[in-house]
């Protein structure tokens, strides 16, 4: 037999303390239904039934609380699997929370997909996906229409059109290094480059001309003539611009020396 021997108010719980110091936090509704007031008494039977149905409240409230974020099954089985309650208990609970929808794996993964697909490449998603505990099945689902040309497509054409003060060179190597770095596939990359080429808005003469000038500063004081000349060269070469630019834009300045 248990005797309740004091009963607390808690902010969202009722602490019922029993003989033998024994101090169990109740879900408010359990104080009605088992009659919990000081100097009841529970037999082992109805305390053990008792016991079992607080821990199962008490983890579905808890697990709720989690719920407010969207979860996958095997995430909230791994939060519930550090408190200590039996493993029925927590199963119980994430049978709760995937009948009503609270979980649902499949539609996570198509929020995922939704949220996700221009910070992300293919591989690295469905690698997230799995560590998460999404099934194969459903990867495959939600991935049998994802066209990743569309998606590295239009990135393409939005960092083109913002690389304003970068060579087309540079341009280029920024966005294939972003989104190799995001897990698109390196083919489907270049062949998008190569194809929306038009988009780079840069004026390439007016960076050459930029670039050119502030070598010539740093350097004029160091060099002279021709080696003054192969170290412009050089480095607006490294800068990006391509070799016939370079040479072409030389010749120009020597002809309006002249």
């Amino acid at each position: 037999m248990k005797q309740i021997t004091g009963i607390k108010k808690l902010k969202k719980a009722i602490e019922v303390t029993f003989d033998e110091d024994l101090v169990v936090v109740v879900e408010p509704e359990l104080v009605i239904k088992y009659h919990l007031n000081v100097g009841n008494t529970l037999d082992e039977a109805t305390f053990l039934s008792f016991d079992n149905e607080n821990m199962y409240l008490s983890t579905l409230r808890f697990a709720l609380s989690k719920l407010k974020k969207m979860l996958t099954v095997k995430e909230l089985k791994d939060i519930l699997s550090t408190r200590d309650v039996p493993i029925s208990i927590q199963r119980r609970v994430l049978n709760h929370a995937i009948e009503r929808k609270y979980l649902d794996d499949l539609a996570y993964a198509k929020m995922y997909l939704s949220l996700r697909q221009y910070q992300e490449g293919p591989q690295m998603m469905k690698h997230r996906l799995k560590e998460k505990g999404i099934s194969d099945a459903i990867i495959q689902m939600i991935f049998a229409d994802y066209l990743e040309k569309d998606i590295v497509e239009s990135l393409v054409k939005s960092k083109l059109t913002s690389m304003k003060k970068k060579t087309k060179k540079q341009a280029f190597q920024t966005i294939k290094m972003q989104l190799i770095a995001k897990g698109f596939d390196h083919d489907v990359i270049d062949r998008s480059l190569h194809f929306n080429v038009e988009q780079y808005q840069g004026d390439e003469r007016m960076l050459l001309e930029k670039a050119y000038q502030k070598i010539q500063h740093t350097y004029q004081s160091k060099l002279s003539g021709y080696e003054l000349e192969q170290k412009i060269k050089e480095k607006l070469y490294q800068k990006g611009f391509s070799y016939d630019m370079i040479k072409a834009y030389l010749e120009e300045i020597k002809l309006q020396s002249w």
